[in-house]
């Protein structure tokens, strides 16, 4: 929409002069924009793709972040409360509150910004030879499409790296 045209709030004004919608769009919007550029990229890996192989590519998804730190998802400095429960319940027996922990942990960390940053962390693994084109191909699509998959085990690489040795196998355990 340009600044000459009419704003959706009907109010019948210019754009520019009604709603003062931002002429730079923020970093949401250009992570969406980039994630966009980036399957048009990859896409041509997949054409041929049926679903049931796109299936199998995300199946073993949840180890692929330990094959590389860069695909483990940046943990914020401060920890929101969702996040230092999901640590809490890792280091605790039950299973069941760590897959529940982990829910709202992806609720509040996943945004279009990691999304983005994780793609291109993909394709540099991609590119240095560590991923196949196919399922580094898969991932960007996922990671586009908004599903948790990808985002999800890549968090919980990051909060194993976080918790003690003897606790990781609790929190792969969770999201497998």
């Amino acid at each position: 929409m340009g600044r000459t045209d009419r704003c959706p709030c009907g109010s019948g004004k210019k754009t520019s002069r009604c709603c003062r919608l931002a002429a730079d769009p923020g970093p949401e919007e250009l992570a969406r924009a980039e994630l966009a550029g980036l399957v048009r990229t990859v896409a041509p890996v997949l054409r041929a793709c049926p679903c049931a192989r796109f299936d199998e590519l995300l199946g073993g998804v949840s180890r692929l972040p330990r094959l590389d730190r860069s695909l483990a998802w940046p943990l914020p400095r401060v920890f929101p409360p969702e996040l230092r429960a999901l640590l809490l319940a890792a280091e605790g027996d039950d299973v069941a509150s760590v897959q529940q922990a982990l829910t709202a942990a992806v609720d509040v960390l996943d945004t279009e910004v990691g999304r983005a940053h994780l793609a291109r962390a993909v394709l540099a693994v991609r590119d240095s030879g560590g991923l196949d084109a196919e399922r580094a191909a898969a991932m960007v699509v996922d990671l586009a499409s908004g599903s948790p998959q990808v985002v999800t085990a890549s968090i919980v690489e990051a909060v194993r790296a976080e918790l003690r040795p003897s606790r990781r196998s609790r929190v792969a355990l969770a999201v497998s």
